[in-house]
């Protein structure tokens, strides 16, 4: 618990270097896929994930600070691999589509843009 919100606050303060260390730290973590945390994914909606995911996600978050689109692709899936109604990291990769309307989707197709 302690090292994902040491994650999100180095996120937060954009010492991107550290942040990615401690998220290689947790995604080498033999429980990161067996323990979950409770995340706010809304106002007032909360979810379960794994650890794993969660770190993920901000990785992809991250990618796309930076503009490195296929790591945060990558980072997304790998999230949904792991917990597949987790909320966030459909967002964020349904944002990623809406902003680049030639987003090429893992199934090599281009998303349309919506009218």
């Amino acid at each position: 618990y302690h090292l994902y919100q040491i994650i999100t606050i180095q996120y937060d303060l954009k010492r991107l270097a550290e942040c990615n260390a401690n998220i290689d730290l947790m995604l080498a973590d033999a429980n990161a896929d067996k323990k979950q945390i409770t995340i706010t994914v809304g106002k007032n909606q909360q979810q379960k994930v794994f650890y794993k995911a969660a770190a993920y996600n901000i990785r992809g978050v991250m990618a796309r600070d930076v503009k490195q689109d296929s790591l945060a692709e990558e980072s997304f899936n790998a999230a949904l691999k792991i917990a597949p109604d987790f909320v966030l990291p459909k967002l964020n990769l349904d944002d990623m589509h809406k902003k680049n309307p030639k987003f090429i989707t893992p199934d090599n197709s281009a998303i349309k843009p919506k009218n």
